[in-house]
């Protein structure tokens, strides 16, 4: 909640002391409706006893239901808002006792409004407070002290509503008929800090001390906006080398795959990697850093894979597979021992066209990519091996389909 002064927060300016408290109130256990057979005991007078009042002389004859619903019409008796009339139109009673509200001169029916706006404040009914507030300056009464108590006021409604915005313009308009209104200036400061503007809360804190209205409030807010601006300064300052960092690291990548010749190529699916596994440089701001690739390792007889987070591009395909079978998979057993002995396996790597090269298990990474010829793209900056036993070389290469795989990389 914004701070408050109880110099400056109280919202009457002209009312006298504490309400008391109103009383709780009682639960009527009476029948809401006449007790039965109250239709047989009309009224009927007499030879000598008096007639009754032309008012009610029309009801003489109604049932129950009837009086109770013509009685709702009259403005003492009414249990239930009925605003239509006889005839369907107008409510008159309804009408003529929402006309009292008007009767008097513009200040007199100003202020019964803003005393009104005042008490529903007192009991937290904000939104009824504004109500009355705004009908308070609907009248036009002319009194500048009424007018700007009921935009202060307003403002006060706004901020317990936490209605920031509407705060600081209820404020604007209170400051252009009382320019050093001390409640107007500090509500507009408590709510600029509120929606971050600190420097502007700063401001109207400067201006509060050239109308001599600043207080210990106020140097509160001032303190707060203060702090406020620092942190904005301090937390810009961090965004801004944040993101100089990133343009850095990222050209610094480009200039490092552009130097070593490496085709790289995006396709409409690329594999979901890892949180935080990409293809990076060792040191992000240094381009002639070590380059690290994600590799991911395929046995298409086997329908089964391995994937290495980072492998440095100056490694070779036999390095990789060492690491993987140094702890081999839990399918890794039987006819697979043998199989799939490093040098027993035959490394593939698709190229541009869509075809297969095959390389060998001591060449670097770094030299497949930047040959010229057979040209090795870096598919979705993820180095793919596609790892056969001897024995099934010639069945599965049958079995790949270079139309598909050039499709596949469009």
């Amino acid at each position: 909640m914004p701070p408050k002064s109880s110099q400056i927060e109280e919202i009457i300016d002209d009312a006298p002391g504490s309400p008391t408290a109103t009383p709780p109130a009682v639960e009527s256990t009476r029948e809401s409706r006449p007790p039965a057979g109250w239709d047989t005991h009309r009224y009927a007078p007499g030879p000598n006893d008096p007639k009754l009042p032309p008012q009610l002389s029309e009801y003489s004859t109604a049932t129950t239901d009837e009086f109770l619903k013509n009685m709702n019409k009259v403005p003492f008796f009414m249990r239930e808002l009925d605003e239509s009339g006889e005839d369907g139109g107008a409510n008159d009673h309804l009408e003529a006792l929402k006309a009292l509200a008007y009767e008097g001169e513009p200040d007199e029916v100003a202020t019964n409004f803003k005393n009104q706006g005042n008490e529903a404040y007192k009991e937290k009914r904000y939104g009824d407070a504004l109500q009355f507030y705004d009908k308070a300056l609907e009248v036009k009464c002319g009194v500048v002290a009424i007018d700007t108590a009921c935009y202060i006021n307003k403002a006060a409604c706004n901020l317990e509503l936490r209605n920031y915005r509407r705060c600081i313009n209820d404020c604007k308009a209170a400051l252009i008929l009382d320019p050093k209104n001390q409640k107007a200036i500090f509500r507009s400061c408590t709510a600029f800090l509120a929606v971050g503007r600190a420097q502007e809360a700063l401001e109207l804190c400067d201006y509060a001390k050239s109308c001599e209205v600043f207080n210990d409030a106020m140097k509160n807010i001032e303190t707060a906006a203060k702090k406020k601006l620092a942190d904005n300064i301090a937390r810009e300052k961090r965004e801004l080398a944040r993101k100089e960092i990133a343009e850095a690291t990222e050209k610094n990548l480009e200039l490092a795959i552009k130097v070593r010749k490496i085709l790289q190529i995006t396709t409409k699916a690329p594999p979901a990697l890892p949180d935080g596994v990409s293809i990076h440089l060792e040191d992000p701001l240094d381009p002639t850093s070590t380059l690290l690739v994600p590799v991911l390792l395929l046995y298409p007889c086997d329908l089964q894979s391995d994937f290495l987070a980072e492998v440095d591009i100056g490694s070779t395909p036999g390095q990789a597979l060492n690491t993987v079978f140094e702890h081999p998979p839990m399918w890794f057993s039987g006819d697979h021992v043998a199989q799939y002995d490093v040098k027993n396996l035959e490394v593939f790597v698709q190229t541009e066209s869509g075809g297969l090269v095959k390389i060998g298990k001591k060449v670097s990474f770094e030299s497949v990519l930047s040959a010229p010829k057979p040209k090795v793209p870096l598919i979705d900056n993820v180095i793919t091996l596609h790892c056969v036993p001897k024995e099934k070389r010639e069945q599965w290469l049958k079995t790949w389909s270079k139309d598909k795989a050039q499709k596949e990389m469009i």
